[in-house]
């Protein structure tokens, strides 16, 4: 049987570099997915779920997925991602949410155009800002960026 070359996915285009000035292509890698499972009737609140960097490298959000088992109402469900306190969403309008009826959204983390890392040691949550709909799934796509290895290839 042949070997099968892997086809990476063409690079994010849309936001500039970091503030650190590498650049990356964070399509082509694998993320790993912190979830949060809200169940039931969704309330407002901080800290419904938290994540650790525990790498020894910061790590990329990369985006934010929104999936409800039951679409929200009239005021709809809005979220945020937080790191170390501070909004992944510079421009609060930007923030994952789910408009009335809805029941799947993305939204792609960014402060001041620019993509948002957490590092290592730093923590990662997940507030409710909104409350609506029930049985929402938050899922934070999160790529490693290894040191020496930030022009292409990735962990």
């Amino acid at each position: 049987m042949p070997l099968q070359e892997a086809v990476p996915a063409p690079p994010i285009t849309d936001l500039p570099a970091p503030a650190g000035g590498f650049e990356f292509d964070v399509a082509a890698v694998d993320p790993d997915v912190f979830r949060v499972t809200l169940a039931g009737a969704v309330t407002a609140g901080a800290g419904k779920g938290t994540y650790v960097n525990d790498h020894p490298y910061p790590v990329l959000l990369r985006e934010v997925r929104l999936h409800a088992e039951t679409a929200p109402g009239a005021s709809g469900l809005v979220v945020d991602v937080n790191v170390e306190g501070t909004s992944a969403f510079s421009v609060q309008d930007t923030r994952p949410k789910l408009a009335q009826g809805a029941t799947d959204s993305t939204a792609t983390p960014a402060r001041a155009g620019k993509r948002v890392l957490a590092q290592p040691g730093q923590t990662v949550t997940v507030d409710v800002d909104t409350a609506g709909g029930s049985d929402v799934t938050v899922s934070v796509e999160l790529v490693e960026i290894a040191e020496g290895n930030r022009e292409g290839e990735l962990y």
